[in-house]
């Protein structure tokens, strides 16, 4: 007799039919921002989000946080990572972020004219 599946094999089996690939499991965009909402989504990694969070980051239980549906699998990686960058970046534009205003002081046209 087949040994049956745990839940959290079975979703994970479902998960793999669906997205067709390991990868594209890992790179999901099913969680409700980026297209439509999957239930299975927090679980696709064959675990709750408390270890998916654990072993993988907490990006990829947190909706919205992947990469969009539009970045190849293959980019997903590279994409990440350049959002994290942006985002811990002083230079960035969202709001509660540090942004620097404009400098104080002479221009450097005032520099080539002589002024200094």
């Amino acid at each position: 007799m087949p040994k049956t599946p745990t839940r959290a094999k079975a979703i994970r089996l479902k998960c793999l039919d669906c997205s067709g690939s390991t990868k594209n499991v890992k790179w999901c965009t099913l969680d409700g921002v980026n297209s439509t909402r999957c239930p299975l989504w927090p679980y696709r990694f064959g675990c709750g989000p408390e270890a998916t969070a654990r072993r993988y980051g907490q990006e990829f239980v947190t909706p919205g946080a992947l990469p969009d549906a539009d970045v190849s699998p293959d980019d997903c990686q590279k994409a990440l990572q350049a959002q994290k960058v942006a985002a811990s970046s002083p230079f960035s534009d969202e709001p509660g972020r540090n942004v620097l205003g404009p400098i104080d002081g002479p221009s450097c046209s005032d520099n080539a004219a002589g002024g200094i």
